[in-house]
């Protein structure tokens, strides 16, 4: 076991999803839209990303689930094979998924306080749990799994959907009926 505290604990999440050579499993209620994209690259490298998250936290981890349900669509649509599994869940199943936890290869697992963002990674004091030995990890992708398995896929609206345009309908109604 290995622990880190402070400013700056993102530099060892970093190093051990850059060593991946499978997979990554993720638990993060958000996700920055750097971070994310760094993910979504190492999907394309044929690295097996499995993401779970919660839908509309804040507004950059809303643009990156965004990202992410759009480049899965668009795979879809190319009959790609796909090395990305993004599981928004709704707020409505689960407020929010806070549970932190960073699996990769099966030969580490990282649990702790720091969201997938570049504040927490570099600007605020966390707390992180790197394990190595076999046991912690395997109980670890048992819990991740049930989690996984107990939440449900959430389509999010897209930018320019039906949705958005009467929210901003009605934004516009607001302002002028004041």
């Amino acid at each position: 076991m290995e622990t880190h505290v402070g400013v700056g604990v993102g530099k060892f999440i970093e190093i051990e999803f850059k060593s991946a050579k499978k997979y990554i499993w993720i638990s993060s209620p958000t996700i920055s839209q750097d971070i994310g994209k760094k993910l979504f690259e190492l999907s394309n490298k044929k690295i097996e990303i499995r993401i779970l998250t919660s839908e509309k936290i804040t507004q950059e981890s809303e643009s990156t689930n965004q990202l992410a349900q759009k480049i899965i669509q668009n795979n879809d649509k190319k009959s790609n094979t796909i090395y990305l599994d993004y599981k928004i869940v709704s707020p409505k199943e689960i407020p929010m998924i806070h549970a932190k936890i960073y699996i990769i290869d099966g030969k580490c697992a990282i649990i702790g306080s720091a969201n997938l963002t570049e504040n927490h990674f570099w600007n605020y004091a966390e707390y992180i749990i790197l394990l190595r030995d076999e046991e912690s990890i395997k109980k670890i992708k048992e819990d991740y799994e049930k989690l996984w398995n107990s939440c449900s896929y959430t389509k999010i609206d897209m930018p320019g959907t039906k949705k958005n345009l009467k929210d901003k309908v009605r934004r516009i109604r607001r302002f002028f009926t004041r």
